[in-house]
């Protein structure tokens, strides 16, 4: 888990390069999840499809890049679906516990968090995924190595 992913909320691409430029300075977005090593095609996507109840598949969450390191932007930003957005954000609370404890199991965090650690994020995940979609905002990760 040697790289950085820090998720946040923007109305859109210009806002989310804006805070993807404040991330790579150091300053996270005013409403951002910092989780080192949680990148979001593979961990994050198995969290989405856990919340949504289907198996896993690569394009879950469906990825859009919106900056790579090539293109002068430290780091790659990618926007997340609205589909992975809104499962999120109708996430019941009474399912945090079982989504939790099936996200803890996946092979990629080899053990490393166990579901009472996974949990308090499942829930701040949830929260941000609620606060974008009743600000119209779409979901974001900044990832850098």
């Amino acid at each position: 888990m040697g790289y950085f992913c820090d998720y946040f909320r923007a109305p859109d691409t210009a806002a989310a390069l804006e805070a993807a430029a404040l991330t790579a300075r150091g300053t996270s977005p005013a409403d951002a999840i910092e989780a080192k090593g949680l990148d979001p095609a593979v961990i994050f996507g198995q969290l989405v499809a856990f919340v949504r109840g289907v198996e896993w598949t690569p394009d879950i969450p469906d990825l859009d890049f919106v900056s790579s390191d090539g293109d002068g932007t430290p780091g790659t930003t990618v926007r997340i679906d609205d589909v992975s957005r809104d499962a999120l954000a109708d996430l019941d609370p009474a399912r945090v516990g079982e989504v939790a404890g099936l996200w803890a199991g996946i092979e990629e965090l080899d053990g490393d968090l166990e579901p009472d650690e996974l949990a308090p994020l499942v829930v701040e995940f949830s929260a941000l995924a609620r606060r974008a979609r009743t600000a119209g905002d779409h979901l974001y990760c900044w990832i850098s190595i």
